[in-house]
């Protein structure tokens, strides 16, 4: 990951501010806008493995890590089907 030296994050923060003011609206960059739909997923994921976990125990590392690459519709499958299933592999089809 990238990270801007102090100085530069400070100038791009007042840029930001600056052309936020002038247009009266507020500006949000696309690393804003990938940080708030990776934080979106990720919160998913880990509803489903609290779910799942409540439901029938621990769940094995490997469908963990599926869990975390399901994409948004998938996921919400995987969590209507939790919901009535009687084991973990009828949750995940």
């Amino acid at each position: 990951m990238l990270k801007l030296p102090e100085e530069l994050a400070q100038q791009f923060d007042q840029f930001i501010k600056q052309k936020e003011a002038k247009k009266q609206v507020r500006y949000m960059t696309h690393i804003e806008r990938s940080g708030i739909k990776k934080g979106l997923t990720e919160g998913r994921a880990e509803m489903l493995l609290c779910l799942l976990e409540e439901k029938f125990g621990t769940v094995a590392p490997t469908i963990q890590d599926t869990v975390y690459k399901l994409d948004k519709k998938s996921s919400y499958e995987w969590l209507k089907r939790a919901l009535t299933a009687k084991t973990l592999r009828e949750v995940m089809g």
